[in-house]
C-alpha cells in the first residue's frame, strides 16, 4: 500500500509512544496521546470500517480507526500456506485452527486467523488491517433479490441493486473468471468436476465472482510470478494475488489523508459519558498478546465495526459492566452462522487433480422457498495429492436464531446455540451429499462425521440487526452517536457470502448518516 507512515521520534517516545503501530497522516503522533479526543473513531477495519472511513474522509472529516490486529504490509511477515503454517497463521495459540489438520504447533502470535470457540458452533474471524478480507476465500456474491427482500424488507431493493450493490462491487474489485482459463486450468479440474456432477444431480451452476486479479493468476500458473492463489495460501491470508481491503477500500481511504489507523489497538468498553461522547478503553498490545499501554480515547461519533461477534461483545460488555446503562434488549438477538455447514464427498469417479487453487470459482445452487434450500460453494482441498474427495461449504436458511449474551462473572461472550439450531443445516447437507452421490456415485466423507461439519462457521451475523437494534441507517437504538457498519446488521442469513451485502449496507448507512449527522 502507498501510505506515509508516522514513525516515532524523540518527542513521541516522551509521550510513551515508541513503537506505536501508526498507519496514515491524519493525526500526529502527540494527537494520539492517551485521554485524547477525536470527532470520529471506527472500531475494527473491515469491510463496513473500511467504507465508511472512506465516505468521511472523502467529506474531509479526519478519522481514527483502531484495530486489535497487526498491520500486516508493514511488518513486512508473509502470510503462511495452509500445508505448512507458522506462528503468523494464527491468532494467540500454540497451533493451527483450520477446519481440519491441525498439527503445527508454536509460540502465541498476533496471527491472522482467530477462531471463537462456543459448544456448537466455531466462529472463523479475521485479525489485521483489512479484518476478514484477508482471509476470505475472496467469493464476491450479491444475493438474490427475493431472499434480500425478504430478509430486508424494510430497505429499497431497488436502489440497492441499482446502485448500492454494483457501488460495492465496482469498489471491492470484483470480476469473473475468464472462461477460458477456468475451461483450460489444471488447477480448476476440480470445480469443472465440481459443476458436471452438479448439473448431473439437478443444481443450478453459479459462476462465483471473486476479487482475486485472473491476471495475475494466470501469470502464476505461466510460472511468472510468485505462486500464491495456486499455492495453497487463503484462510491464514493471502500474498499477493488477492485484492483485500487494504488494495481497496483502506488504500483510497488512507490516500485521502484524513484516516490514521492504529494497529494492536484493542477497544475493551464503551462508557457513555452523559454529555453525547463516549470514553473508550483501549489496551495496546505486543504481538504475544501482552498489553503494554492502558488509554482512554473519548469521541462524539462512534462508528463499530469489529465483526458480528466483536461489536456485539462490545456492547453487552460495557452494558454488563454498567458503562452503557442504555444498551437496548434487541442487541444481541437475531444472531446466526448463515447457515454454515461444510460437506464432504468420498471415491468419486472423476479424477479432481492433484493441482487445486484455494480460490473458488463456482457454486451449486437450489434456493428455493422451503428450508431446504442451499447454496453450496465447490470449495478445494489443496493437498497436493487427488484424493478424490470433493469439500463444500453449504449455507442454508437459519430459520431459529441464536442469541448473545455476556457473562459478567465469567468475563466472557455466551451464545445459545445448540444442535437443534443446526439440524436443519444438517439434514439439507445431507440430502445435499447423498443427491450428489445417487447421481454421481461416491459416499460421504469421513473427514467429517457422516460427511457433515456444522460447527464451523466463516459467517457470522447480526447481534445488532438494521431496523430492529439500530434505526434505518445503523444509529444504535437510544445511544445517540454509536452507529453500526458491519455484519452485525444482518439477521442470521444472507443465503450466500456476506462481505458483499455488508459493504452495499455501509455504503448506504454512510450516506444516509452523512448528511444527517455531518453535512
Amino acid at each position: 500500500m502507498n501510505r506515509r507512515r508516522f514513525l516515532q521520534t524523540a518527542a513521541a517516545a516522551s509521550l510513551g509512544l515508541l513503537n506505536l503501530p501508526v498507519i496514515g497522516r491524519a493525526f500526529a503522533p502527540s494527537e494520539l496521546a492517551d485521554n485524547s479526543r477525536f470527532d470520529i473513531i471506527l472500531v475494527g477495519t473491515g469491510y463496513g470500517s473500511a467504507v465508511t472511513a472512506l465516505r468521511l474522509a472523502e467529506k474531509g472529516k479526519r478519522c481514527l480507526m483502531l484495530e486489535m490486529g497487526m498491520d500486516w504490509q508493514a511488518s513486512g511477515m508473509k502470510f503462511s500456506r495452509m500445508a505448512w503454517a507458522e506462528k503468523q497463521s494464527t491468532w494467540l495459540k500454540t497451533h493451527t485452527i483450520a477446519p481440519f489438520g491441525n498439527y503445527r504447533v508454536f509460540p502465541k502470535f498476533t496471527g491472522a486467523l482467530d477462531r471463537i470457540d462456543f459448544d456448537q458452533v466455531h466462529v472463523y474471524a479475521g485479525r489485521g488491517v483489512g479484518g476478514g478480507s484477508l482471509v476470505n476465500g475472496g467469493m464476491s456474491v450479491t444475493p438474490r433479490r427475493d431472499y434480500f427482500e425478504e430478509i430486508f424488507p424494510q430497505l429499497d431493493a431497488q436502489a440497492f441493486y441499482d446502485k448500492y450493490f454494483p457501488l460495492a462491487n465496482r469498489e471491492l474489485g470484483v470480476s469473473v473468471m475468464p472462461e477460458s482459463y477456468y475451461r483450460q486450468s489444471a488447477y480448476y479440474q476440480f470445480s469443472r468436476v465440481g459443476e458436471q456432477e452438479g448439473c448431473a444431480a439437478g443444481y443450478t451452476v453459479q459462476k462465483v465472482p471473486n476479487v482475486y486479479d485472473y491476471d495475475y493468476m494466470q501469470k502464476e500458473e505461466a510460472g511468472l510470478v510468485p505462486k500464491s492463489g495456486l499455492q495453497d495460501e487463503v484462510i491464514y491470508g493471502n500474498n499477493h494475488g488477492k485484492k483485500d481491503l487494504t488494495k481497496t477500500y483502506l488504500k483510497k481511504a488512507l490516500a485521502t489523508g484524513n484516516v490514521t489507523i492504529l494497529g494492536l489497538h484493542r477497544v475493551d468498553r464503551i462508557a457513555d459519558q452523559g454529555d453525547g461522547s463516549y470514553a473508550l478503553s483501549v489496551s495496546q498490545i505486543n504481538t504475544e498478546g501482552e498489553t503494554v499501554a492502558q488509554k482512554t480515547y473519548h469521541t462524539g461519533h462512534l462508528f463499530l465495526g469489529a465483526g458480528s461477534l466483536g461489536t456485539t461483545e462490545l456492547l453487552l460488555k460495557s452494558h454488563a459492566e454498567g458503562t452503557l446503562p442504555k444498551l437496548d434488549g434487541e442487541v444481541g438477538r437475531y444472531w446466526g452462522n448463515n447457515g454454515n455447514t461444510m460437506a464432504a464427498r468420498a471415491g468419486l469417479k472423476h479424477a479432481l487433480g492433484s493441482k487445486q487453487a484455494s480460490i473458488p470459482a463456482a457454486g451449486l445452487a437450489k434456493w428455493t422457498k422451503g428450508d431446504d434450500a442451499v447454496f453450496a460453494e465447490i470449495a478445494p482441498f489443496p493437498t497436493g495429492v487427488d484424493l478424490r474427495v470433493a469439500l463444500y461449504l453449504v449455507i442454508n436458511r437459519v430459520p431459529k436464531y441464536g442469541q448473545l449474551g455476556y457473562n459478567a462473572a465469567a468475563k466472557r461472550l455466551e451464545l445459545a446455540w445448540g444442535k437443534e439450531h443446526n439440524a436443519h443445516m444438517v439434514r439439507n447437507a445431507g440430502q445435499f451429499l447423498d443427491k450428489m452421490n445417487a447421481a454421481n456415485g461416491g459416499w460421504r466423507s469421513t473427514i467429517f462425521p457422516k460427511g457433515v461439519e456444522p460447527k464451523i462457521c466463516y459467517h457470522p451475523l447480526g447481534g445488532c440487526v438494521l431496523g430492529k437494534a439500530t434505526d434505518a441507517y445503523g444509529r444504535l437504538n437510544r445511544h445517540k452517536g454509536i452507529y453500526i457498519t458491519d455484519g452485525a446488521l444482518i439477521p442470521a442469513s444472507i443465503g450466500v457470502n456476506p462481505y458483499v451485502t455488508i459493504t452495499a449496507l455501509a455504503e448506504y448507512c454512510i450516506e444516509h448518516v452523512y448528511q444527517q449527522d455531518f453535512a
